[in-house]
């Protein structure tokens, strides 16, 4: 009974979340002096070390391809139950030491593909692409909450979307929020977002306005992914969910095995609403096998 007035209130409780939360960038950030030794610290000090090289590009999330997946529902009419997923995501910092402090403004590209490859009655259709551009600053700082380092926040504004048409056409804009915070070799991601209103359609042909407009229900408002570390093997979980009566969400389980140092065998597990845009509101379970050529840590 609780969640419902949680719901109702979101909107406001994340606008003043957000304001907070920005205030950060008007302080400075202090870097530490002690050596590196965290994921997150090594991390930072890669993406700073391509602020000078106009030629270089960080990864950004987690770039991985799996040429086999199985799907408890696929895309498309006629669709195979077998098809490749992979995702690509890239950053390139723009600006360092942000107003005199140690905040790190960047720009990520993330694109996601589903490709029924092994359908060649269908002649092997790429059956949907999310794309998702987003500007963000990096605010790393030190913090001990509940015996857990909190190790920075980002703050960004990202548009995802699968660059279609009316009525297939899928997307929404958001305000985020993304805190830091490690416990020895296993690291976490708190993010939750304010989704930014789009004017409604009378139409659903209608080029202007919301596609989706019940996006959230799906998806939810936040995403919790706990990452572990252990000699070269990595272990993630990510949850998301609506903070709602109507209890949907997904859960997400990686794992990798090293087999090189710039490359992993991975097998991914995703469960729930959201995969794909095209597909937001249909619960899926998804099973794939591949490579990982970088995870987010």
């Amino acid at each position: 009974m609780l969640l419902q007035p949680l719901h109702i209130l979101m909107p406001a409780l994340m606008k003043l979340f957000f304001s907070i939360v920005l205030l950060l960038v008007t302080y400075p950030a202090h870097p530490s002096t002690d050596k590196p030794v965290s994921a997150i610290d090594r991390r930072l000090l890669l993406t700073q070390s391509t602020d000078d090289n106009p030629f270089a590009i960080a990864a950004h999330r987690s770039n991985y391809a799996l040429p086999l997946t199985f799907t408890s529902d696929p895309l498309i009419d006629d669709g195979q139950h077998a098809e490749i997923k992979f995702q690509f995501s890239l950053l390139v910092p723009v600006w360092r030491n942000v107003m005199g402090t140690n905040t790190i403004a960047a720009f990520g590209y993330t694109n996601q593909s589903y490709w029924q490859a092994f359908n060649s009655k269908l002649s092997s259709p790429f059956t949907e692409t999310n794309h998702e551009p987003e500007l963000f600053f990096v605010l790393p700082y030190r913090k001990k909450i509940a015996g857990f380092n909190q190790r920075g926040v980002i703050l960004g504004v990202s548009h995802q979307s699968n660059g279609q048409t009316p009525p297939f056409s899928r997307s929404w804009n958001r305000l985020y929020a993304d805190f830091l915070f490690e416990r020895n070799n296993s690291y976490f991601s708190l993010k939750t977002w304010y989704r930014i209103p789009e004017k409604e359609k009378s139409d659903v042909l209608q080029a202007e306005g919301d596609d989706n407009p019940d996006i959230e229900d799906y998806m939810g408002n936040f995403e919790l992914t706990a990452f572990h570390k252990l000699n070269g093997h990595s272990f993630s979980a990510m949850v998301r969910h609506n903070l709602s009566a109507t209890q949907r969400g997904a859960i997400q389980i990686d794992y990798d095995f090293p087999i090189s140092d710039k490359l992993k065998l991975t097998a991914q597990l995703f469960t729930g609403y959201g995969e794909s845009l095209i597909a937001y509101n249909k619960k899926v379970t998804r099973f794939g096998i591949g490579f990982r050529l970088s995870n987010w840590l």
